[in-house]
């Protein structure tokens, strides 16, 4: 065996080992519900579990987490990015009605005849 395998035999740390977790153990983990979970997965927005339902060997693994997390990051950005979207084109709008108000806008000129 190797010294780091013992760890406390020579006193250097012992890598830490990612392992699978339970559906709990993820919402511990993130510090959500169960409730929060299963409307994720309904959504497709949660991460992807391995194992059969029903015999409580559901897991969610290490791998799976971090995906999970980019890809919550890459959508919050793109939230972010339609909200701003959608601001610039109320305030377009806004800014038209406002021009269109204007007696010098050429839809309130009067004809020439």
């Amino acid at each position: 065996m190797s010294t780091i395998e013992q760890g406390s035999d020579t006193g250097a740390p012992v890598p830490s080992v990612e392992r699978d977790m339970t559906i709990e153990q993820w919402c511990l983990k993130r510090g959500r519900s169960k409730t929060t979970f299963y409307k994720l997965k309904k959504k497709g927005l949660a991460p992807e579990v391995c194992g059969r339902p029903g015999d409580g060997g559901q897991r969610i693994t290490p791998k799976a987490d971090r995906e999970w997390e980019e890809r919550m990051l890459r959508w919050g950005e793109q939230q972010k990015a339609w909200r701003e979207a959608e601001r610039r084109s109320k305030m377009a709008a806004e800014a038209g009605r406002r021009a269109s108000k204007s007696p010098l806008h050429h839809s309130n000129r009067k004809r020439r005849g």
